[in-house]
């Protein structure tokens, strides 16, 4: 699957790591340019081109090398001092106490893992402008790629690389504007499979969740296959990645490919993390299929800390996702829609 493009506007780098990071024979590299930017008359300070460098190289560090989301390490629940991660997350953020070694913070309870709180201390030396302290005031949404320095069960202590907003290019992609206006989470009345869906959604404001109770996840899924025009209902097996694939399913016109993941009356009840396997590995599983829509299905409610896990996976810095949760509700409006049941 193609690389998504994207750039970096960075409010905190830190030059130490990132020179630790990208190793000697970058350094050089990236001195040789420092000495042909050092020829010519600037606007610029010595300081701010010298960071632009290494901003941009460690952007095109971050593109070769995959680096996994700090959901998908929660999710594998193998998390050690010394994980590199990336992260996009709302975040409280705090300026430093007064004193000559005090330090800011940019602190979070997990959406998508509510049981663990971060923390991320940065030096506001390495702040790469003045805006920077207002974007990292108060409540901000932010990326940030770093790597954990203890992890206690419950709480996170990182230390960061580069805090920033990141950027993304889609011109490269087949669904440019479906990408560019709305990463991330897609309304089930967007996908043109489910196009019934809208005249029905007013009739059954709160349809009656007992309707799915008696019918089987398997059932659920062949029905889903016949309104999507899927012919290939693959056996259910411990190991699978998701319980259907189709490469033909349109979102606003758009052909793409989309994985399912459903969940039957097995589990009558809200759907929490701990439903989909260890450490909400299904999840894991499910975002490492070749696949532009991922689709996760449930017969009752769906938690706010699952829709967050699949929004965190969603944010892979070099394939970005777009994804779709149908709770039991949504679910019994297309099954009526289609004459299903």
């Amino acid at each position: 699957m193609e690389k998504t493009k994207f750039s970096i506007t960075a409010w905190y780098l830190n030059p130490e790591r990132i020179s630790k990071l990208l190793g000697s024979k970058t350094l050089i590299e990236m001195n040789e340019m420092l000495q042909k930017y050092g020829g010519h008359a600037s606007v610029f300070s010595e300081a701010d081109t010298a960071r632009t460098v290494i901003q941009e190289t460690l952007e095109e560090w971050l593109k070769k090398n995959e680096i996994d989301t700090l959901a998908k390490l929660v999710a594998n629940g193998n998390i050690k001092n010394g994980d590199r991660f990336i992260l996009q997350h709302d975040f409280y953020c705090k300026g430093p106490s007064k004193g000559i070694n005090a330090t800011s913070m940019i602190r979070a309870k997990l959406r998508f893992s509510p049981d663990i709180d971060i923390e991320i201390p940065y030096s506001e030396k390495n702040l790469c402008c003045q805006t920077a302290k207002e974007r990292l005031s108060g409540h901000s949404r932010l990326f940030v790629f770093g790597y954990i320095e203890k992890y206690a069960g419950d709480k996170i202590v990182a230390r960061p690389y580069i805090i920033g907003d990141i950027h993304y290019d889609f011109q490269s992609k087949v669904i440019t504007g479906i990408y560019s206006a709305r990463l991330g989470e897609t309304h089930i009345s967007l996908i043109d499979a489910f196009a019934k869906y809208k005249e029905i959604y007013e009739k059954l404001p709160v349809p009656n969740l007992n309707i799915l109770k008696s019918i089987p996840e398997k059932r659920i899924k062949e029905y889903f296959a016949q309104i999507i025009g899927e012919k290939n209902i693959p056996k259910d097996w411990g190991g699978e990645k998701s319980d259907l694939y189709t490469a033909n399913l349109k979102v606003e016109g758009q052909y793409m490919a989309a994985a399912f993941i459903f969940k039957g009356p097995s589990k009558y009840k809200e759907m929490e993390i701990a439903d989909l396997g260890k450490n909400g590995d299904q999840i894991d599983r499910l975002y490492f299929e070749p696949a532009q829509m991922l689709i996760l299905q449930h017969c009752h409610k769906v938690s706010s800390s699952v829709r967050n896990m699949m929004k965190a996976y969603a944010n892979q810095i070099n394939n970005p996702r777009l994804y779709c949760v149908i709770d039991g509700y949504d679910t019994i409006r297309i099954l009526k829609a289609y004459k299903k049941i």
